[in-house]
């Protein structure tokens, strides 16, 4: 006797039409409708299978095979990923395990997909040439809701593998704020393979960019599709052409995006003013002090230096970057020292304060030394000169006939200071210089410097007159 669950499975079986035997056998069991492909007849008669006959299990699935590019070099390895979803739930498959082949043949060990049906095997291509790879779903794999475990499925795809640098493009995006001159802006750049895949490897790479062929920012840091973000500093306004070089990396090729025009504002370029001050000094002493100026570019102006906020010396020009006086404190104390930069297209600058302790002054005793010709003529004028040793950084030399003045207070310049005197009549008179003294020099007085002034028609046998020039000068006749 027939089983009647046997006849009602039979029955479930649909037989085809002739011309869907062709194509198959539609297969009810389970809740699943999947394509069984079964050949025809001769005669294409329907074809039926037994209840008995073995049944394809599980749900139908369909994989999706990545691979970054599609131009790699041989030898780098390279991420293949693939993932299962479950075609009548077109939901990702929760676990099941893959195979890859490479020219179908397999590659690596077997691989337990997650929970949302992915894998990634990372494999390096031997040698040149092109190849198909497989991902091979085994199955094994669950849908929420869904009984049937998931049945396997492949998808395939080609690599070209070359034995050099695969090729690489740049695209340069436009900021999307406008940029200042000397204020740090966001910029970016996108490196993709040459066919528009994201770059599997990065490791090592670099991204730099260029307002025309200067370097204006730089960046190692790379997003997962290859956006490169870097802070940069234009240094000009007006329209600059920008681009971003790709400096490569393993397996992938330099490049370089095409110039993109990039508006920029003007405003002052920043400047950094970092003061250089001794930590003491001495009264009546000079004390060097400087300060350095820097800038996105190389800065040109003036730095006035301030002590307890009061300017002293007078504004002193930058050389290559660095700005410096000479100044003496007359007198003991603690001061504050600040250097204020200011300079045409670039942002005033004001260092940090520096401390400078000045210690009482420690004057030293001076040499005064007076030089004169030995002879002149009355109504000659002469030149007469003073050295102050050791060097003083201050005070005035007086000069003196006898004990009467003949100059002004003159002051001591590098030591030295030499007035003109022209004697009225004839004799034999005594020149002095007398130093004023200073706050770390003590005064001092020339000993006597012995000048003969000999009359026309007078005695000249032993007169040697200092050399003036044409005797048609002398203020006396033939």
């Amino acid at each position: 006797m027939t089983n009647r669950s046997s006849v009602k499975n039979r029955w479930r079986r649909t037989a085809l039409t002739t011309t869907a035997a062709s194509a198959g056998i539609l297969l009810l069991f389970g809740g699943t409708a999947t394509a069984a492909p079964t050949p025809a007849t001769a005669n294409d008669t329907p074809v039926f299978h037994a209840a008995d006959d073995p049944l394809p299990s599980g749900f139908a699935t369909r994989v999706t095979l990545t691979m970054p590019t599609h131009i790699v070099k041989a030898g780098i390895t390279i991420p293949l990923q693939a993932q299962a979803f479950g075609i009548d739930a077109n939901k990702a498959v929760n676990g099941g395990t893959f195979q890859f082949l490479v020219d179908g043949v397999a590659v690596g060990a077997e691989l337990t997909a997650n929970t949302v049906g992915g894998v990634t095997f990372n494999y390096a291509f031997p040698t040149e040439g092109t190849y198909t790879v497989t991902a091979n779903y085994l199955g094994g794999g669950t849908i929420t809701g869904v009984a049937d475990t998931a049945a396997p499925s492949t998808a395939n795809d080609t690599m070209t593998v070359t034995v050099d640098d695969a090729p690489t493009v740049v695209q340069l995006l436009q900021p999307t704020t406008v940029p200042k001159t000397g204020v740090s802006a966001a910029i970016s750049a996108k490196v993709t393979t040459q066919t528009g895949d994201n770059l599997p490897n990065r490791t090592g790479a670099k991204m730099n960019f260029y307002d025309g062929d200067t370097l204006i920012g730089s960046t190692a840091v790379f997003s997962a599709d290859g956006t490169a973000n870097a802070n940069v500093t234009f240094l000009y306004s007006g329209t600059r052409m920008v681009t971003a070089k790709f400096l490569g990396t393993t397996g992938y090729a330099p490049s370089t995006s095409v110039a993109v025009p990039v508006e920029v504002e003007h405003k002052d370029l920043v400047t950094s003013t970092t003061p250089m001050v001794p930590s003491s000094g001495a009264a009546g002493v000079p004390v060097t002090i400087s300060a350095a100026v820097s800038g996105a570019i190389p800065v040109a102006g003036q730095v006035q230096f301030l002590s307890d906020g009061a300017p002293i010396e007078d504004p002193a020009p930058l050389v290559n970057g660095v700005a410096s006086i000479s100044h003496i404190f007359p007198e003991a104390g603690s001061h504050t020292i600040t250097a204020v930069f200011t300079g045409t297209g670039f942002a005033t600058s004001t260092s940090a304060p520096a401390p400078l302790s000045i210690s009482e002054a420690q004057p030293g005793d001076t040499t005064t030394t007076v030089s004169a010709p030995t002879a002149t003529v009355p109504g000659a004028p002469v030149t007469l000169t003073a050295t102050v040793a050791p060097t003083p950084y201050g005070g005035t030399v007086q000069f003196f006939v006898g004990d009467t003045p003949i100059s002004d207070q003159l002051p001591v310049v590098n030591g030295f200071v030499a007035t003109t005197y022209t004697f009225a009549e004839a004799g034999t008179f005594q020149v002095t210089a007398r130093y004023s003294g200073h706050i770390a020099a003590n005064p001092s007085t020339s000993a006597a410097a012995a000048v003969n002034v000999v009359a026309p028609g007078g005695d000249n046998s032993s007169l040697q007159l200092p050399v003036f020039g044409s005797l048609g000068q002398l203020p006396f006749g033939s």
